[in-house]
């Protein structure tokens, strides 16, 4: 009876250890689940963040990648379906240990992903700064060409040589920018591009308003000797002209022939017909000498007819001495 008893005494305590070993390992359990539950919820709210900030650069970097696909492969790192650990009640053992492995895994699983949206967003970044030197160098390279092109175009067209000088400066300036080595990597090489582009470009405007110029002064130049030109060709057939008109002045003759008006110095007159024809007198024969002809006439009709007419018209003083060269009756 007595072992009977102890060994009821015995299996009840065995029972009893178990019950409270197995409340101790639930407890414990639980304890650590949630510990897990609130390690994965923290680093689920950083993964969430991180996907936003991975999708915001994805959407910025659009059109500023030298290399797209790391666009590609940052938009597949952020969009994978975050990981989702199961439940368990928290006295059943069987269930929270299962449960406490997936929370661990669950957080293994972030961090990967997470490490995996960093590089993909490190990726993206280097392709952005590796546009943007090639872009600036592209446009320093560009403007060299643009500019060494000037200097030939402008050799002999430039006001002012110095500014050609210059220019030569900046070009060489520029072409050893373009010669230092460095990839996108590199810090400050899309900014040395860059600031190599403002003394090109300023001694290309130098070059630029120079010919600008001189063009100005030679058109004036050359539009100031036309004008030049055309008025001593001008003057030239003026003083033609007027000799011209000189000598085809008609000289006064003999006023024979019909009535003729005349208006000047303010006296008019009208001259008369000639006068009628009156009988030749007879001159004396000249002596004869032996030699000449007998009995020829040596009156000179035309004389006597102009001195008629000279006597017949009626003219100022003025006027007689300019039309018959008589001044005897001006004071």
């Amino acid at each position: 009876m007595r072992r009977r008893r102890a060994a009821v005494i015995a299996a009840v305590g065995v029972v009893l250890a178990l019950a409270a070993a197995y409340a101790g390992g639930c407890a414990y359990a639980a304890h650590r689940l949630d510990a897990e539950k609130a390690s994965y919820a923290a680093e689920r709210s950083a993964y969430i963040g991180k996907t936003g900030e991975a999708r915001n650069l994805a959407k910025s970097a659009k059109g500023k990648v030298l290399d797209v696909k790391t666009i590609d492969a940052l938009n597949t790192a952020a969009g994978r379906r975050l990981p989702a650990p199961g439940q368990a009640r928290p006295w059943a053992l069987w269930e929270e240990i299962p449960v406490l492995h997936g929370y661990a895994q669950a957080r293994a699983t972030l961090g990967d992903d997470a490490k995996a949206i960093d590089q993909a967003i490190a990726e993206v970044r280097a392709s952005q700064s590796s546009k943007r030197v090639k872009d600036a160098k592209d446009m320093l390279s560009n403007a060299d060409g643009a500019a060494k092109k000037l200097l030939a175009d402008s050799n002999g067209k430039v006001a002012d040589n110095r500014t050609r000088d210059a220019l030569s400066a900046a070009i060489s300036g520029a072409d050893k920018t373009l010669k230092t080595p460095g990839t996108g990597l590199k810090p400050g090489l899309a900014e040395a591009y860059t600031a190599a582009l403002k003394p090109l470009a300023d001694a290309s405007r130098q070059v630029n308003d120079s010919m600008k110029t001189k063009s100005d002064a030679d058109a004036k130049a050359a539009a100031d000797a036309a004008a030049a030109q055309a008025q001593a060709a001008a003057q030239s057939q003026g003083a033609a002209q007027s000799t011209q008109s000189y000598a085809q002045t008609p000289a006064y003759g003999n006023y024979s022939g019909a009535a003729q008006s005349y208006a000047g110095g303010g006296t008019g007159y009208q001259q008369p017909a000639a006068p009628r024809q009156q009988a030749q007198p007879q001159a004396p024969a000249p002596a004869n000498n032996g030699g000449g002809q007998q009995g020829g006439s040596s009156f000179n009709w035309d004389a006597w007819v102009a001195e008629q007419n000279k006597n017949a018209i009626i003219l100022s003083p003025t006027d007689r001495c300019k039309v018959f060269g008589d001044c005897s009756g001006l004071n």
